[in-house]
């Protein structure tokens, strides 16, 4: 040997492990980021609303137990949000997990307060005003807001119906579809179409309000956060992510969805280490980063290649395959396509042969950084693989001298030698 030489290179079960966790952090922290800012917002939220409601529990000599309560929740977010703070990629990723699940079910508590709190605030503003009117002298009562100035017991129905739907969770088109509704009844002068609104239109939206707002309760959170995942990797990946909205059958296809991304994900990760690695072990060997290029194949079919200087006038050609598979060959430079003189194949021969050691040494290397070599084709030297590189259309970064035809190997070699000697 050495010909070309053909590998598939793999990662050690150890190796394999350190780049996921680097990946579990790294969509972890991205996911920290967004909930942070989802705490903040509602910690906001919530000052606003008790700002607002203290007062008017005074005025009306109610009591809440609820705004104690969401006094501590937010002191609880607020220590999420210090936790975070303190958090970084020398974390693990069940650490930050946890910390993010913290975040999580702080935004979801002061939610359930909130809601809580502005059902209590309507009661705490009818209390008032009925305690207003009747200080005031002749006395009256406010109006109702409803349909007519005289409510009918269907017009109640519907209101207190469309009422109820304002603290579930629904979706962009339930939101508007319950707007509709409270101008479309309220435009209803017959009781017998008002009765029909209410039994063939009202009540059944109103159940699949309630049927959504149980499965977002029970499924929301992780829908939330399998969509987030699944967007970040598409976005790393370069490609259009699906919008899939919320169902019951989205948390399930989301998990999908995120399987397949993160296994693109897994591929891409380890073939940049791979690459990383090649390149590290081949400067510590002494060759030097020639030049290199990408090529797209009309088949579609993409591979890269390495240039590394080698001796005078020669290179290995690295080959990354998008198929995980790398090719090193060596061979002379020159600036246009030509076979090489019989003179040349028989120098080029005896460098290949001085390469072969290399390679072993290389494959020896790269183990120690966690990289398994499966070797697929290792061809001799042999004067058929003597080549000539067109360099053309590559992008160098040094300067490589034609190829010439020699009997006595130069001192670069001899320099490469001894510094792989001297890196172990």
């Amino acid at each position: 040997m050495s010909g070309p030489k053909t590998s598939r290179y793999t990662l050690t079960p150890e190796q394999r492990a350190i780049l996921e966790e680097q990946r579990k952090v790294r969509v972890e922290l991205e996911l920290m980021k967004k909930q942070t800012g989802d705490v903040r917002s509602v910690i906001a939220d919530m000052d606003r609303l008790m700002n607002r409601i203290a007062p008017l529990f005074g005025e009306s000599g109610m009591e809440s137990g609820t705004l104690k309560a969401a006094k501590k929740l937010q002191d609880k977010a607020k220590a999420a949000l210090s936790q975070a703070a303190t958090a970084g990629d020398t974390d693990s990723s069940d650490k930050l997990k946890s910390i993010n699940q913290s975040l999580e079910d702080a935004v979801q508590q002061l939610q359930a307060a909130s809601k809580i709190l502005k059902k209590e605030e309507q009661a705490a503003d009818k209390a008032f005003r009925k305690k207003s009117a009747s200080a005031i002298d002749g006395g009256f009562t406010l109006p109702f807001v409803s349909a007519a100035d005289s409510p009918n017991p269907t017009q109640k129905k519907i209101q207190q119906t469309l009422e109820e739907l304002e603290g579930l969770n629904l979706n962009p088109s339930q939101k508007e579809k319950a707007a509709n509704l409270v101008k479309k009844y309220k435009e209803i002068a017959s009781m017998d179409l008002l009765k029909s609104f209410y039994a063939m239109t009202v009540l059944p939206f109103a159940r699949d309000c309630r049927r959504y707002h149980d499965a977002y309760e029970a499924q929301g959170a992780e829908y939330e956060r399998l969509r987030f995942i699944y967007m970040s990797n598409a976005q790393q990946l370069g490609m259009a992510a699906q919008e899939i909205p919320f169902s019951e059958d989205a948390v399930v296809l989301l998990g999908q969805k995120v399987a397949q991304t993160e296994e693109l994900l897994r591929q891409q990760q380890e073939q940049a280490y791979i690459s990383r690695c090649v390149d590290e072990a081949m400067r510590e060997m002494g060759y030097e980063m020639a030049g290199d290029r990408e090529v797209v194949r009309r088949s579609g079919k993409r591979f890269r290649n390495k240039l590394y200087l080698f001796d005078e006038g020669t290179v290995v050609n690295v080959t990354y395959a998008n198929d995980g598979r790398i090719t090193m060959e060596l061979g002379g430079v020159d600036t246009a396509d030509r076979l090489p003189t019989e003179e040349e194949s028989t120098s080029l021969v005896a460098d290949m042969q001085t390469f072969c050691d290399d390679y072993l040494e290389l494959e020896r290397r790269l183990q120690k950084k966690g990289v398994c070599t499966n070797r697929v084709s290792i061809l001799p030297a042999n004067a058929q693989y003597a080549q000539i590189i067109n360099v053309s259309d590559y992008n160098m970064t040094a300067k490589v001298s034609e190829y010439e035809a020699r009997k006595i190997r130069s001192r670069i070699a001899e320099t490469q030698r001894k510094k792989m000697g001297g890196n172990e």
